[in-house]
């Protein structure tokens, strides 16, 4: 059986099993549906002895071999993690979209173009009570609440305030004072679910229509458009957040390194989209100034965003007509 695995899993490679057997693991799990890869990585690096193996960015060094043979000896390469994770373990992995470098392609990766916490994951406490690996939607910016537990994700030792890494979502321990992180957690009330329902259920990784005509991606892009814009009203006054608009590329990155902020405006998002677009206008007449507002229309309903190069106002109209 391990011979019919290593066959299909080495097919691109020269030299096959020997190039195989050289570097695979004594211990080799199988990756679990839902694992993002570098936290599957750091899981297998772990049980095997390499402690000190504790996020993605320790991959380089402690691989080096590995990563410039697998270099030598395929001749194309999308991922190269992807090909590491077969030569440890001798497995094939289908599914090549659970990655850091997928999610930035896509807008959606945790801490995506910030350097100061590059490192940095969210966890739900109840999921790693019942099996300790990092879930690949820990890693996305949108989601801030456990699907199947309706609970907050946290990102911070409940003890010490560090910040949770990939190690710390396998183990369940803190980094730094070494206590037990899955045992605060926080539910998400039925007032709060009502008041915004596109923080739960939601595939971002998925074709499937979530909002109107808009996939869990796109709606991502419109809640990413709709803060730049008010962060942009806000900045008149002081600055509430870092974000960045390429009016070049139409990508909006968040950068911010404070994390509850972060919280804060994607909740406020999601309250004002889940009434489109009734709770838009209502927050811009309750909350701006006559100026502010004309400006925040101006920017959120007639420039070009993230969304396909659309037009907001054409949007609208557009789910005026089909209502």
């Amino acid at each position: 059986m391990a011979a019919e695995i290593f066959s299909v899993a080495f097919i691109f490679y020269k030299g096959g099993h020997r190039f195989m057997n050289k570097w695979r693991l004594s211990r080799r799990p199988s990756m679990i549906e839902d694992e993002s890869l570098e936290g599957f990585l750091v899981r297998v690096s772990q049980i095997n002895g390499y402690e000190d193996i504790d996020d993605h960015s320790k991959f380089q060094y402690h691989y080096s071999p590995v990563l410039n043979e697998i270099k030598n000896n395929k001749k194309y390469i999308l991922n190269i993690l992807y090909d590491l994770a077969e030569v440890l373990t001798g497995q094939e992995i289908i599914r090549r979209n659970h990655d850091r470098k997928y999610l930035s392609s896509r807008g959606l990766l945790f801490g995506h173009g910030c350097v100061w916490y590059p490192r940095l994951t969210r966890y739900c406490p109840l999921c790693l009570q019942e099996s300790k690996y990092h879930r690949i939607q820990w890693s996305m910016i949108p989601v801030l609440v456990c699907d199947k537990h309706l609970c907050f994700l946290r990102h911070k030792c409940h003890e010490c305030d560090h910040f949770t890494n990939l190690k710390a979502t396998i183990t369940g321990i803190c980094n730094r004072c070494e206590r037990d992180i899955t045992v605060q957690y926080d539910k998400v009330t039925r007032e709060f679910l009502f008041e915004h329902p596109f923080l739960v259920n939601i595939d971002y990784l998925s074709d499937k229509r979530v909002f109107l005509h808009l996939t869990g991606e796109n709606l991502f892009k419109l809640k990413k458009w709709l803060i730049f814009c008010i962060v942009n009203i806000n900045d008149m006054k002081k600055k509430s957040l870092w974000i960045q608009y390429s009016t070049k590329s139409t990508v909006i990155r968040i950068t911010d390194f404070d994390i509850e902020k972060i919280n804060d405006y994607l909740i406020l998002t999601d309250n004002l989209i889940s009434n489109w677009p009734e709770n838009i206008i209502k927050y811009a007449n309750n909350n701006m100034i006559l100026e502010e507002r004309q400006h925040f229309i101006n920017t959120f309903f007639k420039r070009k965003h993230s969304y396909g190069n659309m037009d907001i106002i054409n949007f609208l109209n557009r789910i005026k007509v089909n209502s």
